[in-house]
């Protein structure tokens, strides 16, 4: 099951307003070895003591980088085709058309 919009915009939205809190959070895991390891094993949960509120339904995975294994992170996977009601959204209600003069005309519904 891939990541839904909402959801990917709820992450993204957590990364851009809590950007300081969570360089803190990085900060404390290079002088608290038991701090780390929470944070790793329990990421949610130990966001959360630090303040940062995760929404319900959303998992954060901390990664740690080794000498031998590197994280790459990928983006969500591309949705399936939207349907007509999600492209309205989209573009507003906006329905263009073009008549048989050939001029394009845009509705709005």
């Amino acid at each position: 099951m891939g990541v839904t919009q909402s959801r990917f915009h709820a992450t993204i939205e957590i990364t851009m307003n809590q950007d300081k809190t969570i360089r803190e959070i990085m900060d404390k895991c290079q002088t608290d070895e038991g701090f780390r390891q929470r944070l790793l094993s329990d990421t949610n949960a130990t966001l959360a003591a630090e303040g940062i509120a995760i929404p319900a339904g959303i998992k954060v995975n901390v990664l740690e980088n080794t000498s031998t294994v590197i994280h790459y992170i990928l983006p969500p996977a591309p949705q399936a085709e939207l349907s007509d009601t999600d492209l309205a959204q989209v573009a507003g209600g906006r329905k263009n058309y073009m008549d048989a003069d050939g001029h394009w005309h845009g509705i709005f519904g």
